[in-house]
């Protein structure tokens, strides 16, 4: 009934507007049609009021959506609160990544596990400090998210600090899909395991000694056992000579050997 939009195609457009797409809406209607109200309140109507009204009744009810409005303003704002401490003061990197790769928001402790700024890694993306020989993995386990083969990941890689050296880090990403089951970023998760690869690396090398130690002791014990026998064999060959030489003696008295 209005001039240029219907009242139906005027809630649509206020709420394909980024601005408009959360205010509360009310409709004021001379028509008793009970399929348009439910139409409208699909639409994302928040209230619904029938000509003639009262004026106190309208104002009640625009009271009503105010306070329920800062009631969830400020419930969104606690719950952005509190998820900003929690990944600031997280004990582990915690990144949003876009589907390309690039980080999208980064927490303090991903920064100093590889020695960029917030600044410097929102300008790159996760390819740009992955280490050459870890990139073909990460590449094929990216694509595989994306084409539905896995939801989560969990592995081992490792990351080019900005000084130039390797960071081991295990990391852990999920994919994070839209109402419509489209894929829209990745959360990802990143662990710095450098000690513990350092550790694993020393006890390999240990073991790898002790091996070699143990293969030097087995040769060496088996020439020892070898020149025992052969020292055994010469002395049962000297007794032997001896008790002959002895029978000659006997035999033989007036001419000794």
């Amino acid at each position: 009934m209005m001039p240029r939009l219907s009242g139906d195609q005027m809630v649509a457009e206020f709420r394909h507007s980024q601005d408009m797409s959360d205010v509360p809406i009310i409709m004021l209607t001379a028509k008793a049609d009970d399929a348009l109200r439910v139409r409208l309140l699909k639409l994302g109507v928040q209230d619904y009021l029938t000509k003639p009204f009262e004026v106190e009744e309208l104002l009640a009810r625009v009271n009503g959506l105010l306070k329920d409005r800062k009631r969830y303003t400020d419930l969104v704002s606690n719950s952005e609160a509190r998820f900003q401490a929690t990944f600031e003061q997280a004990a582990v990197g915690i990144a949003l990544v876009a589907l390309n790769g690039h980080w999208l928001r980064v927490n303090r402790k991903l920064c100093q596990i590889v020695g960029y700024s917030e600044e410097e890694m929102l300008s790159r993306s996760f390819l740009d400090i992955t280490h050459p020989d870890d990139m073909g993995i990460a590449q094929t386990r990216l694509a595989q998210m994306l084409s539905g083969k896995m939801e989560t990941l969990s592995t081992e890689k490792r990351y080019l600090r900005k000084d130039g050296s390797n960071v081991w880090v295990n990391i852990t990403v999920s994919l994070v899909r839209t109402p419509d089951g489209s894929p829209d970023y990745f959360v990802s998760v990143i662990e710095d395991i450098s000690t513990r690869k350092a550790s694993a690396d020393l006890l390999l090398r240990q073991s790898e000694e002790l091996a070699q130690h143990n293969l030097e002791l087995e040769r060496f014990n088996r020439v020892m056992v070898g020149r025992e026998l052969e020292m055994v064999a010469l002395k049962d060959r000297i007794k032997e000579l001896s008790q002959r030489l002895e029978q000659k003696d006997q035999a033989n008295p007036d001419n000794p050997s």
